[in-house]
């Protein structure tokens, strides 16, 4: 915890002292001229002059603490990346499912796409205003499909999600209910996209920029790539997550 004297305030009805816990912002270490590292773990009961403080009122990445579960948390920015989904088996489709607890009603739930050219080639599932949509864009055999599900997937619930892209059609399962959208896949195509890196949660910011759908904070657990149980922790690459860890957990 540390409070200092803010020079130059250009506004004089600003406080002239804050107060941090935790850390502090790049700015503010640069002009107190910190070298001292930001507090990792958990901090709770904040009391100011004898009086209990919210300690989310104004935060940055920041992560609620919570008891160790069986997923992760997925913060602002976060994402998880694994092999494609011919690393895994050599099925002539795609099939992937995970479940997930949104904590807001927008961002990607899980997709095939590189960072390179995403708006080219990708299939994407996630959330926008709490609808869910699927996505599927192909610009080497022009062709697009979108389809939205009309139920509010932000409800603090935990949900099962399903991909299964095959030659004949692709089914999209939300807990019990199954669409099944009529189209055909060449064996081309089903082949680049199970060439493509998995993602779960969410991508980087560069890609983030190019498709429109950014992080969908929450929580994430039992992830199946190609019909087999791939643990969280086995991800490539990961970006703002707390392994184990739910604070939407009750």
């Amino acid at each position: 915890m540390l409070a200092q004297s803010m020079k130059d305030v250009p506004n004089p009805k600003v406080m002239r002292k804050r107060m941090y816990v935790g850390g502090v912002i790049s700015r503010h270490r640069k002009q107190f001229n910190l070298n001292m590292p930001a507090f990792v773990g958990c901090i709770r009961d904040f009391l100011v002059d004898d009086e209990p403080r919210d300690l989310l009122a104004s935060i940055r990445d920041v992560i609620p603490c919570s008891v160790p579960s069986k997923s992760i948390y997925l913060h602002d920015g976060g994402y998880l990346i694994f092999d494609p989904l011919k690393a895994y088996d050599n099925r002539d489709d795609v099939l992937m499912s995970v479940q997930f607890r949104a904590g807001i009603d927008e961002g990607l739930i899980m997709g095939l796409m590189t960072n390179k050219d995403p708006e080219s080639i990708r299939v994407a599932l996630y959330l926008k205003d709490g609808v869910t949509t699927f996505e599927l864009v192909n610009s080497v055999k022009p062709r697009d499909l979108k389809h939205e599900f009309g139920a509010n997937l932000c409800d603090g619930r935990w949900h099962n999600t399903s991909v299964h892209l095959s030659a004949h059609d692709i089914t999209l399962t939300i807990d019990e209910k199954k669409i099944r959208l009529p189209t055909k896949t060449s064996a081309e195509s089903i082949a680049l996209f199970r060439s493509l890196p998995v993602n779960i949660g969410g991508v980087a910011t560069s890609t983030a920029e190019k498709i429109g759908t950014s992080s969908l904070i929450g929580c994430f657990r039992q992830l199946r790539l190609s019909g087999k149980r791939v643990s969280l922790n086995k991800a490539k690459k990961t970006n703002k997550i707390a392994p184990s860890a739910c604070p939407y957990m009750n």
